[in-house]
């Protein structure tokens, strides 16, 4: 049994009823949620070899959303995904003005100050397990254009692997080509009927509107999880 813990914000709600619809699929596995919408989960703080709430909203989001934990005990789990949260791939890799120091500090300016970088930071103070980090679902396209390839999609994210993740043994996972369109963004068929995270309130499960871009469906995130599992987990 390999058991996983899925930490984010909002996001993670594609995730989470993506995993509903396919778990039957996949007895080795076991996921547990800690999510709160926009930045709330930013309250788990390292306590006592293990990340806790540090106030009660946020303490009651993650008590709904795991299934009735509010405490993150590394020795609980194999693996750790932080999803969402800030984390992003947006940046020029090949602009003829740009040298590779100046792409580096980039790089670094757009993830340290990220709430998806501190979390991480927080997890390796109370564990060695293995880290990976999911970003923010590329935009939906507001319109499917000619083909255009991800490679450059591809090669930042593998470049924000080797100057940010790896020197804390920590990966970015790529968004599945699959879900790509128009080189970086994603079609919009993942974007509709998306829903925000349920935490226990009268606004679970509710559409987001039709105008949102930004959070993904119930699909996108059995796409995403299932080539996780084959890609990264190997299963």
């Amino acid at each position: 049994m390999t058991n996983i813990c899925i930490l984010g914000n909002s996001h993670v709600g594609s995730l989470k009823r993506g995993w509903d619809a396919i778990y039957n699929d996949y007895q080795q596995i076991r996921i547990t949620f800690f999510a709160q919408r926009s930045d709330g989960i930013e309250g788990l703080i390292v306590h006592d070899g293990k990340l806790i709430p540090n106030n009660e909203d946020l303490m009651n989001a993650l008590a709904f959303t795991s299934g009735g934990k509010t405490d993150i005990l590394p020795d609980d789990y194999d693996v750790f995904i932080i999803y969402g949260v800030g984390a992003h791939v947006n940046f020029d890799i090949h602009s003829q003005f740009y040298s590779r120091t100046v792409i580096e500090s980039t790089i670094k300016d757009l993830v340290v100050d990220t709430l998806s970088f501190k979390l991480l930071q927080r997890l390796r103070k109370i564990t060695s397990k293995p880290i990976y980090i999911g970003h923010m679902p590329l935009l939906a396209a507001t319109q499917v254009q000619l083909e255009a390839s991800p490679n450059d999609y591809l090669a930042r994210v593998e470049l924000i692997n080797e100057i940010i993740y790896r020197p804390f043994h920590a990966e970015m996972v790529k968004q599945p080509v699959f879900t790509i369109v128009n080189g970086n963004n994603t079609h919009p068929k993942f974007s509709k009927d998306s829903k925000r995270l349920a935490i226990g309130d009268q606004y679970d499960d509710q559409h987001h509107p039709d105008e949102d871009i930004d959070h993904m469906n119930d699909q996108f995130g059995e796409i995403w999880l299932k080539e996780y599992f084959e890609n990264y987990l190997r299963i």
